[in-house]
């Protein structure tokens, strides 16, 4: 569904949104373990949010459309049935909608998306009562530049995520150094590439954090109230960023540290990564990538694009097409080729003859 035509990703949402609104029928007929029908419904409902995320409008209007008029409009599926849909996919509608709709048309075919979302909300609250969403009390908060966001951030997640956490992901305001791509593209590339994902999250550019600053970091507690928070980095930002070097608050957070090698990593860097360490109050869990991934970095990508070299096992395949699609990560010249002048005459000729014809 990330790498079809726009006709054939529309008519296959549409298909999806069809089977969950039969998919209790189906539960009813096959008797099948509880588990793996609510992984299948995760999976459905995943590959619809995808379409939320494209950069192509009709297919993002189609695939909210489906949610809202078709799946929450329906009158074939029970308002329990339509809140364990809305549980699993409420805070994910929340960090995909934009803030402000580019067009007229997203703006109001949305709107009446939202609408059908209003409508089942007041529904089942006049019928059942107050909705209790499901909470997690474990967030990890996963802060980078993420230029681009690849799947070796990608599989750092889900790791996570598969420990019982939910994710964070917050890209990175303040790497004016790094001279990365803006904020806006580097966002809906992280986007196309976890929408499909439970439980992982893109964190609010509303809200910009930055873990150097002891402000941010309080602020940061005060959203997560009664949460524990775990920072998520690697080794190389242990080693490097001066967060760590000064004590700051940030070494009362739990953290998430996974193991990260870089051309630019010494060999000293080891001893004064375990150092850092043991200043960390908070608890720290070590995480080490599978080999395929580990050898994965930002850097890499955006040379093997400018090369023109394959990277579709580095990146999702929709990110892809995103970056091919505005050009992104292509180095322009540091210097640019003049222009010469170069004159021409202008004749008017009104009658054309075979010389004329010849001649030209």
């Amino acid at each position: 569904i990330k790498q079809s035509s726009s006709q054939v990703v529309s008519l296959l949402l549409k298909t999806i949104g069809i089977a969950i609104v039969g998919y209790p029928d189906y539960i009813e007929r096959f008797k099948e373990d509880d588990k793996k029908n609510q992984d299948r419904l995760i999976r459905l409902i995943g590959i619809i949010l995808n379409g939320m995320v494209t950069f192509e409008e009709e297919i993002q209007a189609e695939s909210f459309r489906i949610i809202g008029s078709l799946i929450f409009n329906s009158k074939q599926l029970s308002l329990r049935y339509k809140m364990k849909i809305f549980k699993l996919i409420a805070k994910k509608i929340l960090t995909i909608l934009p803030d402000k709709e580019d067009s007229e048309f997203i703006f109001l075919s949305n709107s009446a998306s939202l609408n059908h979302l209003y409508r089942f909300i007041l529904d089942y609250e006049i019928d059942h009562g107050d909705i209790q969403l499901d909470i997690c009390n474990k967030v990890a908060f996963f802060p980078g530049s993420f230029d681009p966001f690849s799947l070796s951030h990608k599989e750092i997640a889900l790791e996570i995520r598969n420990l019982g956490f939910e994710v964070y992901l917050a890209v990175d305001e303040f790497s004016w150094s790094k001279r990365v791509q803006p904020h806006r593209f580097r966002k809906n590339i992280v986007n196309m590439t976890i929408a499909f994902e439970k439980d992982i999250y893109l964190f609010p550019s509303s809200i910009p954090i930055n873990i150097s600053n002891d402000q941010d970091l309080d602020k940061l507690k005060s959203l997560f109230e009664n949460k524990e928070v775990y920072i998520v980095v690697g080794t190389d930002v242990i080693a490097n960023a001066s967060a760590y070097k000064k004590g700051s608050l940030l070494n009362s957070f739990s953290h998430i540290v996974f193991d990260r090698k870089t051309i630019t990593s010494k060999d000293e860097d080891k001893a004064i990564i375990e150092e850092r360490l043991q200043e960390i109050s908070g608890k720290v869990l070590r995480l080490t990538l599978p080999a395929q991934y580990e050898d994965i970095s930002s850097s890499q990508i955006r040379r093997s694009i400018d090369l023109n070299m394959d990277i579709s096992k580095e990146m999702d395949p929709l990110a892809l097409k995103y970056i091919y699609k505005y050009g992104l990560y292509y180095n322009e010249p540091r210097y640019k080729s003049v222009i010469q002048t170069k004159t021409f005459d202008l004749e008017v000729i009104k009658n054309v003859d075979d010389d004329l014809i010849d001649r030209l």
